[in-house]
Formats: C-alpha cells, sequence, structure tokens
C-alpha cells in the first residue's frame, strides 16, 4: 500500500505542475467572461 499511495503522490505532484498553467489559464478565461457578461 505505501508504494502505492508513494506512485499516486508522485503522479499528482507531475500532474499538478503541468496542470497548473491550465488551470490558471481556465481561471482566466472565466474572469474574462464574467466581465464580458457584466
Amino acid at each position: 500500500m505505501d508504494g502505492v499511495r508513494f506512485f499516486y503522490l508522485c503522479v499528482y505532484k507531475i500532474s499538478s505542475l503541468f496542470c497548473n498553467r491550465f488551470v490558471i489559464a481556465h481561471v482566466l478565461l472565466i474572469k474574462a467572461n464574467n466581465l464580458l457578461n457584466l
């Protein structure tokens, strides 16, 4: 179980590093849409 947990933690950290850029871009798009709607 410890090896599996460590594996998932590594995958989560690596994926989070790559996904941070996409999340920030997504949040910026949502803010831009809110400004356009207002």
